[in-house]
C-alpha cells in the first residue's frame, strides 16, 4: 500500500526520539509529514554529532507542514507535560503519538551494571508511560487519538547480553495491549511496532558497553546475522516508518492492541 493512500491530512502528530539523522524517529516524522500531518518532535539531545533535532523539523517544513521541536527528557514528567501542553496550546489537539525514544545496552548479564539497567528502563518504559499518560489525557478529552509505541523483536524473542533492553521492550508491548483495552472506549487506538535489524544510528549513542556501529561490525558477525533473516538484508528506517504511518491512519481503523513485527521474517 503506497504512502499516497494513507492520508493524514489535518492531523497533529508527535514523535519522540526524533533527532537521529538516520533513525526511525526522523524517518517516521518525515513520513507523517509526507502523509499530510503537522509534526512536533522532541529528543533528549537537540544537536550533537549525528543528532540534529532542528534538522528533523526542517525536513518536515520542507514538505509544507508545520513543525516545532523541543528538548525533552522523556523520563521527567514535568518536561513531558510541558511539551504536550505546548503542542496543544499552539496547534489545538494531538491526533497521533509515536513513542520512539529509546536506548539499549549490551554486556554479559553477570557483569551488568545496575545503573545501566535503570537508565534503560527509565527511558524505554517510564518514558513511554509518561508520554502515553500525558497524551492520553488529551486524547480522551478529544474522544479520539492514536498511539504507536516502539517495541522490538528483542522484546518478543530475547537476546543474549541484552537482557535489560529485551525486558524493557517486552514491557512496552504489554503496556500497549493494556492501554488498548482501557482506552478503546474513548476511541483511542494503541499499537506497537517491533523492528528487527534496522540500519539506524542508535548504536552510535550507547549506554555502557555496547556493540560498535554497524559499519564496524565484523563481516563474519554480519554474515551470521543476515543468515537469520529470510529476506537476507538489514531493514531500513523508512520501512518501519511506513508501517507506523499505516497504524496512524484510518487504513488500520479496526486494529488496536497489536505489536506489528517488521523484521524481514527473522522471527518466522
Amino acid at each position: 500500500m503506497g504512502m499516497s493512500t494513507l492520508p493524514l491530512e489535518g492531523k497533529v502528530a508527535i514523535v519522540t526520539g526524533a533527532a537521529g539523522v538516520s533513525g526511525m524517529g526522523r524517518a517516521t516524522a518525515v513520513a507523517f509529514a509526507a502523509a499530510g500531518a503537522d509534526v512536533a518532535v522532541c529528543d533528549l539531545v537537540v544537536k550533537k554529532d549525528d543528532l540534529d533535532l532542528p534538522g528533523t523539523a526542517e525536513e518536515i517544513t520542507k514538505l509544507g507542514r508545520r513543525s516545532l521541536f523541543m528538548q525533552v527528557d522523556c523520563t521527567k514528567k514535568e518536561q513531558v507535560d510541558n511539551f504536550i501542553a505546548r503542542v496543544v496550546r499552539e496547534w489545538g489537539k494531538i491526533d497521533i503519538l509515536m513513542n520512539n525514544a529509546g536506548i539499549f545496552t549490551s554486556a554479559p548479564f553477570v557483569d551488568f551494571n545496575e545503573e545501566h539497567w535503570d537508565r534503560v528502563f527509565d527511558t524505554n518504559v517510564k518514558g513511554t508511560y509518561l508520554f502515553c499518560q500525558s497524551v492520553a489525557r488529551q486524547m480522551v478529552s478529544q474522544k479520539t487519538g492514536n498511539i504507536i509505541n516502539m517495541s522490538s523483536v528483542n522484546g518478543l524473542a530475547g537476546a543474549a547480553e541484552r537482557e535489560s533492553y529485551c525486558a524493557s521492550k517486552a514491557a512496552v508491548a504489554l503496556l500497549t495491549r493494556s492501554l488498548a483495552i482501557e482506552l478503546g472506549q474513548h476511541n483511542v487506538r494503541v499499537n506497537a511496532v517491533a523492528p528487527g535489524g534496522i540500519s539506524t544510528d542508535l548504536v552510535r549513542h550507547p549506554v555502557g558497553n555496547n556493540p560498535p556501529p554497524a559499519a564496524h561490525v565484523d563481516p563474519e558477525q554480519m554474515k551470521r546475522r543476515l543468515a537469520r533473516i529470510p529476506m537476507g538484508r538489514i531493514g531500513r528506517a523508512d520501512e518501519v516508518a511506513s508501517v507506523v504511518v499505516f497504524l496512524a491512519s484510518e487504513a488500520s481503523s479496526y486494529i488496536t492492541g497489536q505489536t506489528i513485527v517488521v523484521d524481514g521474517g527473522m522471527l518466522a
